[in-house]
């Protein structure tokens, strides 16, 4: 049985685009010449053989460096993982590419709030404030660390400073409902404690 099968309209496309690219692999043509000339029949074992030679290639490819966008989203993910060391690292390289990036100043600043450092994290927002004052997102981290450190008329100047830039904001809201009702409660406190006089 001859190569039935083996460049399907698909395959010829895939090695086409690969040839238009420039991006000619030993391996893919290897394997793809192997097929052709053992005469392995049938789609599947084409198939296979042809997405072996693609993960080959791939693995064979040099690395692209990374972008801004993709160094700040592998921090934040890093971040949300609670692993502080590779968020900074990755920063860092951020930081690199661009230091002026916005996104870059939140991060540090929710970064430095979730160790703990919130003044630092204070100083990062101020700066990114005065670049940036029509971001919503810097007056919500602002909010949020004004609200940890139980300043919750501050907390809440912050959130509703967001919610006037970004009506929709969902953390602004829920962080103007927080600031509201910890004011409440420290009020009610207060009340509590203070004697009655008759």
């Amino acid at each position: 049985m001859g190569p039935r099968g083996i460049l399907t309209a698909e395959n010829k496309k895939r090695l086409l685009h690969t040839e238009r690219q420039g991006m000619r692999h030993r391996t893919f043509l290897s394997i793809l010449i192997l097929l052709v000339v053992s005469g392995i029949s049938g789609r599947a074992s084409a198939e296979t053989a042809l997405v072996e030679a693609d993960a080959s290639y791939e693995r064979h490819q040099p690395k692209q460096p990374l972008t801004e966008n993709d160094l700040l989203n592998q921090a934040s993910l890093h971040l949300a993982k609670k692993d502080y060391a590779q968020t900074e690292k990755l920063l860092k390289e951020a930081w690199e590419i661009n230091p002026q990036s916005i996104q870059a100043r939140l991060l540090w600043a929710k970064l430095y709030r979730a160790q703990g450092k919130k003044s630092l994290a204070k100083k990062i927002l101020a700066k990114a404030i005065t670049e940036d004052p029509n971001n919503d997102e810097i007056y919500v981290e602002a909010g949020n660390i004004f609200l940890g450190q139980g300043d919750f008329v501050r907390a809440r100047q912050y959130f509703q400073k967001a919610l006037s830039l970004d009506a929709q904001n969902e953390e602004a809201k829920a962080g103007v409902r927080q600031a509201l009702a910890e004011e409440y409660k420290k009020k009610l406190a207060w009340s509590i404690a203070e004697p009655v006089r008759f």
